[in-house]
């Protein structure tokens, strides 16, 4: 008996706290369907095309950079080869028990990725929030791809959308693939909750700071305490939503990714996407970085399984490089 025949029929209304995770669910599958969609993956392979062949020459890494470079590729390369075969291994019942963890995954994997450019680039980055403050500043600047690009800087009474206009939306309308304004719209409120959230959390770390002289806590910043934040928190990017939900999986939402709104098979294959979209971006990056010569032999190092499954893809990668 799959996972969907077990699902019993409602003798009673739902409750509020019942029909909050039917919306939280359909959200994030929708706000996860139209990332994947916005990286369409031929867009994504042009505009990498056009990207790589403006970065600079090739530059030689020491022995120890390489190594770190290639153990990072072997950890996202893994974990992405875990994320392809969840629907292919994996009976009814495990896809739709393994959405909750394939959302860490997916962050994982791409954290991996930014890794192994951040040491090929000579960043040296290690901190979860150095790593995304970073790559938020790279959409900004211009150091990524525009479709891997879209983020968010401000306050939430003056927002800032880059590489992404923000478009009239509700998210009572289920995601149609096909609207770019509602594609555009579900990204927009991912990054505005992530936004939200993250200024939450810098404002508890940061409470004592913002008392009354009778010490009771403001009910209100000022806006110069909230454009503090604002640099502190630094641009919100896809990256900034995938942690958000990698601690949501983990500890606070699971009920929300065991809900039975989810198509745990199409949301899968999303989050696969958004993967493949990292993966191939960073990869002809690093490729550039170190030379293809250097790349393919970091290639040959992984392990059997993965060498296989990236080999599949390096055609993609090779018309990329061919600039």
């Amino acid at each position: 008996m799959g996972f969907q025949d077990r699902i019993q029929p409602r003798t009673q209304a739902a409750s509020s706290e019942e029909i909050d995770l039917l919306h939280a669910a359909r959200v994030t599958s929708d706000q996860v369907g139209a990332i994947a969609t916005w990286l369409d993956y031929n867009k994504v392979l042009a505009e990498t095309r056009e990207f790589v062949g403006r970065m600079s020459k090739p530059k030689k890494l020491s022995p120890e950079e390489l190594k770190q470079v290639r153990l990072w590729l072997t950890n996202a390369w893994s974990t992405e080869y875990l994320l392809s075969n969840i629907a292919k291994d994996l009976g009814a019942d495990a896809v739709a028990f393994s959405v909750h963890w394939a959302f860490p995954q997916t962050y994982y994997a791409v954290f991996a990725l930014r890794m192994a450019w951040s040491t090929a680039a000579g960043h040296y980055d290690r901190a979860h929030p150095t790593v995304i403050r970073r790559f938020g500043l790279d959409s900004i600047e211009g150091r990524l791809p525009e479709s891997l690009a879209p983020c968010l800087t401000g306050i939430d009474a003056d927002y800032h959308y880059h590489y992404i206009n923000n478009v009239e939306f509700t998210t009572d309308r289920r995601l149609n693939r096909s609207d770019v304004d509602s594609v555009k719209g579900y990204i927009s409120s991912a990054l505005r909750t992530t936004r939200s959230g993250s200024f939450e959390k810098w404002k508890a770390d940061n409470i004592s700071r913002f008392m009354t002289k009778k010490g009771a806590k403001r009910k209100s910043l000022s806006r110069e305490q909230k454009l503090e934040g604002d640099s502190k928190i630094g641009p919100t990017s896809v990256i900034s939503y995938l942690y958000r939900k990698r601690i949501k999986a983990n500890y606070d939402d699971v009920d929300v990714f065991h809900n039975d709104m989810i198509n745990a098979p199409l949301l899968n294959h999303d989050l696969q996407m958004i993967v493949r979209s990292f993966s191939v971006v960073h990869e002809a990056m690093i490729a550039r970085k170190v030379g293809k010569i250097a790349f393919s032999e970091l290639v040959n190092q992984a392990p059997p399984v993965l060498r296989e499954f990236k080999n599949r893809q390096l055609t993609d990668l090779k018309l990329i490089l061919d600039v």
